[in-house]
């Protein structure tokens, strides 16, 4: 759900976004577009498994997300390459969207 409000929230930046119905219960894709003179495009398919999140996309890469249960019921989230960095809901999302903003808004090469 966070995702899917962070996509919609896109257009603030200036960024279209969409949030596409998932394939199956573990996967879900969502797309990030800069509509300009030089378009630019970046996406993530997730793949929910299990513990882990793997995001596989367009100009972000393949990285992998490691899901816990707290004592207190809540979901948390850390990256292979910062184990011991836990991630809320919240953090988790904007981890997610900020690879493919970035990707998207990096200046056009000539």
């Amino acid at each position: 759900m966070k995702l899917h409000i962070t996509v919609e929230s896109l257009s603030v930046i200036g960024l279209n976004g969409s949030f596409g119905s998932p394939i199956d219960a573990s996967h879900v894709h969502i797309e990030v577009v800069k509509r300009d003179h030089f378009p630019s495009v970046a996406n993530t398919d997730i793949h929910f498994d299990g513990n882990n999140l793997r995001c596989t996309g367009l100009n972000v890469g393949v990285y992998d997300l490691r899901l816990f249960a707290t004592t207190s019921g809540d979901v948390i989230a850390s990256t292979e390459n910062q184990p011991n960095k836990m991630m809320d809901p919240d953090q988790t999302a904007e981890f997610i969207m900020k690879r493919m903003v970035e990707s998207v808004k990096r200046p056009a090469r000539l």
